[in-house]
């Protein structure tokens, strides 16, 4: 989210009471338009910090990056970032960083930070159904890939609520998880009538059964 990122470092700059100017936020700029191509901005940045004492080496290195592109990819921050980043002008909304998260992935099936992200993200927000719709693009069904087990949780739970039982569940759940799920089931009915979530904590507090039954977001 390169853009983001640019204009709050602008903008906490602007908020400094006494309008000086910040070395650190300066540094940031010249960051992200080097990351974004505009080479010409980034150098009045870079100029400015090359006169300081704390940032003059820095500035000077930084400045052997601008317009040269293949130096830019092999670098870990500039063409790493520059990679994974949006393609189009997105502005960050934390109502829709659900959305966000997709576009990254979407636009990159490599960048795993945002899918890793969107996926919590979907686990969070107990949405189950988007959740299934994603880790079925990165764990086919047939990959021998492992799931992590708050994933067969989800996934088990999301199967059952449209059908009698799992099986017939197109990912890899482990018979450790479908047994825990029964025992989970038929405490939960026990103890219906009364308080599930407090005999139910010592057990199974931490998975995400529990989590989606008695967690308020």
């Amino acid at each position: 989210m390169v853009n983001s990122a640019q204009r709050n470092a602008y903008d906490a700059m602007e908020a400094i009471p006494d309008f000086q100017k910040s070395a650190r936020s300066y540094r940031q700029l010249a960051r992200t338009n080097i990351i974004n191509g505009h080479y010409l901005v980034a150098r009045t940045y870079l100029e400015q910090l090359s006169k300081t004492l704390f940032y003059r080496k820095w500035a000077l290195d930084a400045m052997q990056y601008l317009g040269n592109e293949a130096r830019i990819a092999d670098h870990p921050l500039y063409g790493g970032t520059r990679r994974i980043r949006f393609r189009e002008e997105m502005l960050f909304s934390p109502e829709g960083l659900n959305a966000m998260l997709h576009v990254l992935y979407d636009q990159n099936n490599d960048n795993k930070m945002a899918c890793d992200y969107m996926l919590a993200y979907t686990l969070l927000a107990k949405d189950l159904k988007s959740f299934a719709r994603y880790v079925s693009a990165e764990y086919p069904e047939g990959s021998h890939k492992p799931l992590p087990v708050p994933y067969q949780e989800a996934l088990v739970l999301y199967w059952v609520q449209d059908h009698p039982g799992p099986e017939g569940i197109p990912w890899n759940i482990s018979e450790d998880v479908l047994q825990r799920l029964d025992e989970f089931t038929a405490m939960y009915s026990r103890f219906a009538g009364g308080r599930p979530e407090r005999e139910l904590k010592k057990d199974f507090g931490n998975t995400y059964w529990y989590y989606v039954f008695f967690t308020k977001i």
